[in-house]
């Protein structure tokens, strides 16, 4: 992957194409898994396995586990694999980190993103070790692509956290991506505030080189939760940083008040708050993935034979949406955790703000492809030579 640099889309074109290019990729995975395309031969000798199993993770993280079934290997023996593939083709001396990162919910669609970013040496504040946190088990297509050390905790859970994060004293930076969602406002105000201070409070006494902590939040900051929507006065979007709070229990709000009362204790550490709004990136394990619902809805159409059509109301169809895509919500956080003048700010999710731009769904999906015969032309045409053809 490439950090892209200084990249503000701020025009529905530029959604419509982060939009066509994350649709493209689960797209394939899905017809992939779907229809059992082989794409890769298999040699029955570990180094075979490795290259084409290193090979289809390269294409696509869906097929990491298609390519480990056909080469005939499970997970752990893959992870054996992996190290001694390392061991013989990787030498020299160990990397020298200027930052070390610690990720927590990395299985989400940003913390995803974040794991593919930050080990990469330019991204700025680089390169830099990665610490992974999340409750699940790693995910097979995690493995192979990502080069950090994985962290199954639950956060919930302060003497696991403790346990576990405690450890980790060379960490400088947390990113924190995740949320856990319960049955009422009222228990998940509680929740998510105190996985956020069990996080916290393992790493503060163990880490004295800790500088920053990202937090990430979102639209629901200005609009309040989904059961109240249209029941209690908002402000009236495109919302901004400086609208005051809802009178409303909101997670987010928690979530915040805990960041500022473990950072007013401690002299070096800054903070940034981030508040995107729609997400469009790759994760199979996250509820609320908008990519994954409509390459979900596409294949339904596909295999019922009916015409993709919108499936909102007329007033979603004509109104204004924000997103953003979720590599230039890493790369807005990774910028304002190291640069200095990024310190203890609302580090933005206004709508035309610096996460993403403003766009109608009727301008965005039309251009997409509704039948076989759209979608052989759009391949066909991305395939062209960039060249002029020769002159007859």
């Amino acid at each position: 992957m490439i950090v892209r640099k200084s990249i503000k889309p701020t025009s529905w074109s530029m959604m419509l194409y982060v939009l066509k290019t994350h649709l493209a990729r689960l797209w394939c995975s899905l017809e992939a898994s779907l229809h059992s395309i082989e794409l890769f031969p298999y040699n029955q000798d570990d180094r075979g396995c490795i290259f084409h199993c290193y090979e289809a993770a390269s294409v696509d993280r869906h097929l990491f586990t298609a390519s480990c079934a056909k080469a005939g290997i499970g997970s752990s023996q893959f992870i054996s694999l992996v190290k001694k593939f390392e061991d013989d083709n990787v030498g020299g001396p160990p990397p020298k980190y200027q930052s070390v990162g610690l990720v927590v919910g990395v299985t989400g669609i940003v913390g995803n993103s974040l794991d593919e970013i930050l080990p990469l040496s330019d991204t700025p504040g680089g390169p830099c070790k990665v610490y992974d946190v999340s409750r699940r088990p790693r995910p097979a297509w995690n493995i192979v692509d990502h080069p950090v050390e994985y962290i199954q905790c639950d956060v919930f859970d302060a003497d696991e956290t403790q346990v576990k994060l405690s450890p980790l004293i060379d960490v400088t930076h947390v990113f924190y991506v995740t949320w856990s969602p319960v049955s009422t406002d009222a228990e998940s105000c509680e929740r998510n505030a105190r996985m956020l201070r069990n996080v916290l409070g393992a790493l503060l006494p163990s880490c004295p080189n800790l500088r920053h902590v990202c937090l990430q939040t979102g639209r629901k900051y200005y609009t309040g939760p989904f059961d109240l929507f249209g029941k209690i006065p908002t402000s009236d979007p495109p919302y901004h940083e400086d609208l005051p709070r809802l009178e409303a229990p909101n997670f987010y709000y928690d979530l915040e008040d805990t960041l500022f009362e473990v950072a007013a204790k401690s002299e070096n550490l800054t903070w940034s708050i981030h508040r995107p709004e729609i997400i469009f990136g790759f994760s199979p394990y996250n509820i609320m993935n908008m990519i994954g619902t409509l390459c979900a809805y596409a294949s339904i159409c596909k295999h019922e034979g009916v015409p993709m059509r919108y499936p909102r109301n007329a007033a979603m169809w004509e109104g204004y949406n924000n997103a953003s895509d979720a590599d230039l919500i890493t790369e807005h956080q990774i910028w304002a955790a190291v640069d200095p003048y990024a310190k203890n700010d609302l580090g933005g999710g206004g709508q035309a703000g610096p996460h993403g731009g403003v766009a109608v769904p009727l301008h965005w999906w039309q251009p997409l492809p509704r039948d076989r015969t759209q979608r052989q032309r759009r391949r066909k045409q991305l395939r062209a030579p960039l060249l002029p053809a020769p002159a007859a």
